[in-house]
């Protein structure tokens, strides 16, 4: 029994500069094998929670915004607006991240919940945040 012999690429091709640069087979093989699901809900929001730095940023850039507007007058000095504008969004992303963890917990319990990344599995999660909103805001 004989074996296929391999084609050998001509060498002029393989060195020349006007020759296109290849990336080898087996990268393109393993890169499409791994295909990437679609970012959930909860993927995004984790990779935008936002650092103590940026959410002082985001506040003295909001009290820098307010002082240009004839329409706002601070009755307190900036620094203390700024400060509590900070507390509050701090606060809020704080609960934003319980709420999604209680929801990520209900649907972990369920006993046939949807495939994560799944379209099912996103209106279920936005249904079930809208519901903590709604307990957030009665209680």
């Amino acid at each position: 029994m004989t074996t296929p012999k391999r084609r050998s690429r001509p060498a002029t091709t393989q060195f020349t500069e006007a020759a296109p640069a290849r990336r080898p087979h087996t990268a393109t093989r393993r890169a499409s094998a791994k295909r990437a699901e679609p970012a959930t809900h909860n993927d995004v929001t984790r990779d935008l929670a936002l650092s103590r730095e940026r959410v002082e940023k985001l506040a003295r850039d909001l009290v820098d915004t307010m002082s240009r507007s004839d329409a706002v007058k601070f009755l307190k000095d900036r620094d203390a607006v700024r400060e509590a504008i900070a507390h509050a969004l701090a606060d809020e992303l704080r609960r934003e991240q319980e709420r999604e963890e209680t929801v990520r917990k209900r649907m972990a319990a369920m006993r046939h919940a949807p495939r994560r990344g799944s379209q099912e599995w996103e209106q279920l999660f936005r249904a079930l945040m809208n519901e903590e909103y709604v307990r957030d805001s009665e209680g």
